[in-house]
């Protein structure tokens, strides 16, 4: 789809992003229309650059916290897109650090 600093973004990040995101919202993944979720994930993979760049880091621990806090609010979707192999732990909290990214990096610029 594009690259960042010469790391390509692909359509399978795209897609992971989306599942993520169909946690917290109450939509159907194969009725959406894609497009409107490039921003969103250019927006992270943007602060993620920004992240890596400074040399900042996001705590693990808090991280693990809000998965978990996450996972008892919405746990059987998580199941759900787990056993059908849309998502991943790894990728529930890969897409945890960028919104903490995201956040951190928003909180501290204003």
């Amino acid at each position: 789809m594009f690259a960042i600093n010469n790391n390509p973004i692909t359509t399978i990040d795209l897609i992971q992003r989306i599942n993520y995101l169909s946690i917290f919202n109450d939509f159907d993944i194969k009725n959406i229309n894609k497009n409107e979720y490039i921003d969103d994930l250019i927006s992270v993979k943007l602060f993620n650059e920004y992240i890596i760049r400074r040399n900042l880091k996001i705590e693990q621990k808090e991280i693990v916290s809000t998965f978990n806090l996450i996972f008892v609010n919405n746990k059987k979707k998580i199941e759900e897109l787990i056993k059908n192999k849309e998502l991943t732990k790894e990728i529930i909290l890969t897409n945890i650090r960028y919104d903490l990214q995201k956040k951190k990096t928003l909180e501290f610029l204003l």
